[in-house]
């Protein structure tokens, strides 16, 4: 004799809510494995990546990122707002300026 078995419902999916890490100091929240945050006593900004961060060290020092400029004038830095968090990065990350959502 053949059991009849109901078929299982399939689970539905849910979309994770990514973990978020906070600073203590400062109460900035970021999610993400690449994102830096600067830990310095008067700056406490968050990038979006290590490339980001180091800009904004040139010499050994916090720079303001929205002070930074490349030779002919444009922006090192750009604000850029990711889905649980903003920061700072690249403009090629920007969706302004690649013209492609990047938020992650």
């Amino acid at each position: 004799m053949t059991e009849k078995i109901a078929p299982a419902l399939a689970p539905v999916a849910k979309t994770p809510h990514p973990a978020r890490i906070t600073c203590a100091r400062c109460g900035a929240h970021w999610t993400g494995l690449t994102t830096c945050h600067c830990g310095a006593a008067q700056c406490h900004r968050t990038f979006t990546g290590i490339r980001a961060f180091d800009i904004h060290r040139a010499s050994g020092q916090c720079h303001d990122p929205a002070t930074l400029l490349t030779r002919t004038g444009e922006p090192r830095l750009v604000p850029i707002t990711r889905q649980h968090w903003s920061g700072w990065g690249e403009p090629k990350e920007d969706t302004r300026w690649a013209g492609e959502d990047m938020s992650a």
